[in-house]
């Protein structure tokens, strides 16, 4: 009825939810970057179209000053927007990034501990068998 496998100690189950939660961190790192990486690029591209509708340039009529204008400020205000993202997605990779080392060190530690624990039940076995083959010896 019985399973052949051990059981595992706490230290081993903790270092593998820690293991499991690194890969979840970790991947979300890397959807933020990518995230943050497509909003730099379309700011650069937002930029470059302010730099191309400066007002000013050749004779336009009323209408199209006014166009222009208008195009010119909600470019603006979009640009705002993706700086103001940029800045939060920014503030997100690094949060995560601190988070995914804080984990990984969890993580070390729980293995380190299970390691620890494992050779000192080795250990303890070893000493009660040889305590029982020396007994048997005397007896």
């Amino acid at each position: 009825m019985g399973t052949d496998k051990p059981r595992r100690s706490v230290f081993e189950l903790l270092a593998l939810r820690e293991k499991i939660s690194v890969t979840k961190k970790s991947r979300n790192l890397s959807l933020l970057r990518q995230e943050l990486e497509k909003t730099e690029r379309l700011r650069d591209q937002l930029d470059e179209a302010i730099d191309q509708t400066e007002d000013g340039i050749g004779e336009q009529t009323a209408g199209q000053l006014r166009a222009n204008s208008w195009y010119r400020g909600q470019m603006m205000d979009q640009r705002e927007t993706m700086r103001n993202r940029e800045s939060f997605l920014s503030q997100e990779v690094d949060n995560t990034r601190r988070d995914v080392a804080q984990t990984r060190r969890r993580e070390n530690r729980a293995a380190d501990l299970a390691q620890s624990r494992k050779k000192s039940e080795a250990q303890a076995r070893e000493d009660k068998a040889e305590a029982d083959l020396f007994g048997r010896r005397r007896g």
